[in-house]
């Protein structure tokens, strides 16, 4: 990515990443007969830039009304620099049916301003937490304490980094409503997962 945008390709990037996502989901679609939900993972600094949400927005338009579940997760590893410009694009993708989370939350700048103050659907727990939960107990205390302020403020708490069943079986008793992690399954080309949907 620093490659990407010394070039200047950072837009042209996207679209292209974005298309090639949702051409792949199609495939995948037609095997299954069921629609896949798509998380495109983006940064403050891009979302902040008016011409790159057009782009996504025009996208992924046909897609979203096909049906298909789409979202957008912002790391917080980056600061926000245009905090209002930031919220008027997130409104603005959301107004058409795309779901905004924030990502990596608990590590890089997470704030709990955020939490009130950006127009977001769900939050993702850094892994760096998940990782120390049988280690530390204060992880635990963390973990839970954030999924019941999360839930509390009418969004979904999603944590990342699950790799055995014995922290998904705890994740579960602390009460978050979805998990990601190698434990669930790790990334694969369109090949391999055109496979083993067959295989099923």
């Amino acid at each position: 990515m620093p490659i990407v945008d010394h070039l200047g390709w950072q837009r042209r990037y996207t679209r292209w990443l974005v298309q090639r996502a949702l051409d792949e989901g199609r495939v995948l679609t037609g095997i299954r007969d069921r629609n896949f939900a798509f998380t495109f993972n983006l940064s403050p600094s891009d979302l902040e830039r008016s011409e790159l949400v057009d782009d996504i927005q025009r996208c992924v338009e046909d897609a979203l009304a096909a049906g298909v579940e789409i979202g957008i997760e912002m790391s917080e590893k980056q600061p926000i620099v245009n905090t209002g410009a930031l919220i008027r694009h997130l409104i603005q993708l959301r107004s058409v049916g795309i779901s905004i989370g924030l990502d990596d939350y608990g590590s890089g700048f997470s704030r709990l301003q955020h939490l009130h103050e950006l127009p977001i659907d769900f939050v993702k727990i850094d892994r760096s937490l998940v990782g120390q939960l049988h280690a530390n107990h204060k992880s635990i205390l963390v973990l839970e304490a954030t999924a019941r302020l999360v839930q509390a403020l009418g969004l979904r708490a999603i944590v990342e980094g699950v790799e055995n069943v014995k922290q998904k079986n705890l994740l579960t008793q602390l009460g978050f409503d979805a998990a990601q992690g190698y434990y669930f399954g790790h990334p694969r080309p369109l090949d391999q997962l055109v496979s083993a949907e067959h295989d099923r």
